[in-house]
This record gives structure tokens, sequence and C-alpha cells, in this order.
């Protein structure tokens, strides 16, 4: 398996796909805590998770060329990262993502009840952080390993049931964004189609606020934050050119999608929860937040 640096839709795709994932939990808690100020090029949580992936099955699929696999996989990672980014990534960001990758690696195998995975492989690991001069007090590097083991409930289940499952983490991975690039956006159709509805939608799934579903979208709403169909429908509201009158009290915008968003959301009359929304004798606080997705 060897992807191009994931792109936006791309990396959006994997995260409402497997956004529940203990895996992806991991690499997102690896990510904020060690990565998230790498600016020279980019790289997100996605991409961590499918290297990740790719590295697991690799050891797994091969257990007793794992040694050989390891040594060479700083390198290799460092290669294709070079070869598919511009501009060329610094050699400092380089080694943060090969030395990240080892740790997520190391978390998870850590986990695993046979003791090659979790105690040889994951001495592999370490070592050749210690070899690259990344890190090289033990106790620190164990406190690391530890930490994100406790970030990702679920983890250890996952991994302990993971080799004999029948299939590849990349093979699901491969089959989501295979899915994907043949319908972009298979969701929108017709005068839900526009491209600032798509480019929304995607960053509320980014988010977390929703995610894709059979039929549509589920609205899952701003984190702490009440009136979730009230955001949802304001929302919708914004990207469909909704204008409420004070005077006439109704829609002076745009025709509103109303029975298209209802059934794509599966929920009833978002134009009715629209108007009360604007109705309110307060401004409700949630409508700065969504307001900046359009700045």
């Amino acid at each position: 398996m060897m992807l191009k640096n994931l792109e936006k839709s791309q990396v959006e795709k994997l995260r409402s796909k497997f956004r529940e994932h203990p895996l992806l939990l991991t690499c997102q808690q690896a990510f904020r805590h060690y990565m998230a100020s790498m600016e020279s090029f980019n790289f997100t949580s996605e991409d961590l998770f499918v290297e990740a992936a790719i590295a697991i099955d690799e050891v797994f699929d091969s257990p007793t060329d794992a040694p050989q696999y390891l040594e060479d996989l700083w390198d290799n990672l460092k290669i294709k990262l070079k070869s598919r980014t511009q501009p060329v990534p610094s050699q400092s960001d380089l080694n943060t993502v090969c030395s990240v990758l080892f740790y997520v690696i190391a978390a998870t195998m850590s986990l695993h009840w046979r003791e090659y995975y979790s105690k040889e492989v994951v001495n592999l690991l370490r070592r050749k952080v210690e070899k690259e001069r990344m890190l090289t007090d033990e106790d620190e590097q164990n406190e690391i390993i530890k930490n994100l083991c406790k970030h990702s409930e679920g983890l250890e289940e996952w991994i302990n049931e993971y080799e004999d499952s029948g299939v590849w983490l990349t093979d699901e991975i491969e089959t989501c964004l295979a899915s994907f690039q043949e319908k972009p956006q298979e969701k929108l159709r017709g005068v839900l189609d526009t491209e600032l509805a798509q480019d929304i939608f995607a960053e509320c799934i980014a988010k977390g606020w929703m995610h894709e579903t059979e039929s549509g979208y589920q609205w899952e709403g701003i984190s702490d934050s009440r009136g979730k169909i009230a955001q949802l429908s304001y929302l919708c509201g914004k990207i469909y050119g909704f204008k409420y009158s004070d005077r006439e009290g109704k829609n002076i915008g745009k025709e509103f999608p109303d029975a298209e968003l209802c059934k794509l959301f599966n929920i009833e009359s978002i134009g009715k929860q629209l108007v009360q929304v604007y109705q309110a004798a307060n401004k409700q606080k949630w409508r700065t937040v969504i307001d900046e997705l359009f700045k």
C-alpha cells in the first residue's frame, strides 16, 4: 500500500469512516501532543493512521521479517514523505514523524498478549528511536508509550483480536478511499450539490459535528452546546442563502431546499426550526461558532 499524501477530502472520509477506531484515536492523541506544531508540510493524524496501519499489517503478516522491516522503516518513510511532499520537509519534521509513528506502533503492540509483540517488537521500535538519537532516555520513552495507551479505550481489545480477524486494516482503508474516489460527493445531489455545501459539510465532518450514514448525514451537534437541530437549521440556512425578514416573518433570500435537507439528515422540518432560530429573543451563542466557518 503506497498512498500519496492524503487530500483534504480523503482525510475527512477516513476521519468519518474510522472515527471510533482505537488506532485512529491513538494517532489523533499522538498528533495533538507531538506533531501539531509542524508547519513545513501537510501531514495529518489520518496520514499517521494510514502509516501505522501499514506497519502493523506488515509486522503481523510476516513476524520473522519484522526486525529488518522496522529497521528499514525509518529511512523508507522519510524517502516516501520527501517524494510526495512539496516543499520538501525539514529533517527535523521528518524525524518527528518517524519517531511518533514508532511510538504509536509501540503503544499498540505493547498491549498484545503475545510476548513477541509486546516485548521484542516494542523494544525494536524503542531502540530504533534511540539509534536515531531522537530520544535516548528509557524511562521517558516508556512514559510516552504508556500515555498513548491510556488515551485510546478499546485499543487493547482491538489489537488482541485483530491478527486473527481475517481482514487487514489497510484493505479497509483502501476500500474506503476507493469508494470515495468513485463517488466523491454522492450524498449531495441536485439543488443540494454546491461547492459551498461540499466545503462546509466536509469541515463539519472534520470537526466531528456530523458524519455520513448509509442514506445521508447525521448531525451530532457542536460540543457543549444545546439545540442540535437548531444548529443544523442555522448552518443549512447559511449554506443555502436563507435570509430572515423580521418585518415579514419569512425568508427573503434564495428558495430554501427544506424537503431535500430533511431527507438528507432524516429529520423533520429544518425550515420551520430555522425560522424559530431567528425569532429567538436572544442570539444563540453557537451561532458565532457556525458563522466562523463562512469567513
